[in-house]
């Protein structure tokens, strides 16, 4: 929902994630989780805010919008509003071109699979935004509320854990053939950053506000120990070996291009 907050005297628009239940309270975990670690990777981000919702604001939101389950005071995620500054791109092969870092393309992927973020590819989930004094673009990830095996995997509680080895993250159009075109120099260096995000996984949990854990019941200790897991064992998850070997494949002139 989009809200017009005061931001020290200036009026702001905040698309926030309002809590009603524990699902999507669960949302705010994974959003600001995600947020916190996509950044660390220089990504591009919508700016963060969290967005304190009065009990007479809330009853009337819920009331406005005929909500069966009602919003619930207190802070709720939001990421300030980019409006006309960034693009939704329908196929990413169509911005390749367009983009400052195109190299991100595979970096994202490789970032949604630590994060188990199931949704990507769901139009509208990734923008590109104009660079100051430039015409090219950057990649401006938006909604990992689905990170983590979606709100009801974290709900699992003692599950979640369970679920630490599940492949999930999908890769976005256009990545293979930037894969292609940087070599396996990209690949090595791609995992190489996401491998030295394991001295900052505390940082990225404690993003997370301690209220958002305290009401869903989800312990921020299974958050940490599972995003070092997928961490230190991303070559697996993501499947590094296709990703050398599609490379190997074109280095050796074994990829075919077919025209219909």
């Amino acid at each position: 929902m989009d809200i017009v907050c005061d931001n020290d005297g200036e009026e702001i628009i905040v698309r926030a994630k309002l809590a009603r239940d524990d699902e999507s309270r669960a949302v705010s975990i994974a959003e600001s989780v995600s947020h916190s670690l996509l950044s660390k990777l220089g990504f591009r981000m919508a700016d963060p805010y969290i967005v304190q919702i009065g009990n007479e604001f809330a009853a009337d939101l819920s009331k406005q919008y005929g909500f069966t389950s009602q919003i619930q005071p207190g802070r709720h995620w939001g990421t300030r509003l980019m409006g006309e500054e960034a693009l939704n791109m329908f196929d990413m092969r169509d911005a390749v071109d367009l983009l400052y870092n195109p190299e991100q393309i595979f970096l994202l992927y490789l970032a949604d699979v630590v994060l188990a973020n199931t949704d990507r590819k769901t139009q509208g989930n990734v923008l590109i935004a104009k660079r100051p004094h430039s015409d090219l673009f950057d990649i401006v990830p938006i909604d990992q509320s689905e990170s983590f095996f979606h709100p009801s995997g974290l709900l699992l509680h003692d599950g979640l854990w369970e679920l630490r080895d599940k492949r999930c993250g999908e890769f976005l159009d256009g990545t293979e053939g930037v894969v292609l075109k940087n070599g396996n120099k990209l690949v090595t260096e791609m995992f190489m950053m996401i491998e030295g995000l394991r001295d900052f996984v505390s940082d990225f949990v404690s993003a997370s506000a301690e209220e958002w854990y305290d009401r869903t019941g989800v312990d921020p200790g299974t958050i940490e120990r599972i995003l070092a897991h997928r961490i230190e064992h991303v070559s697996v998850l993501a499947d590094r070996s296709r990703w050398e070997g599609l490379c190997a494949a074109a280095e050796g002139g074994h990829v075919l291009d077919f025209k219909f």
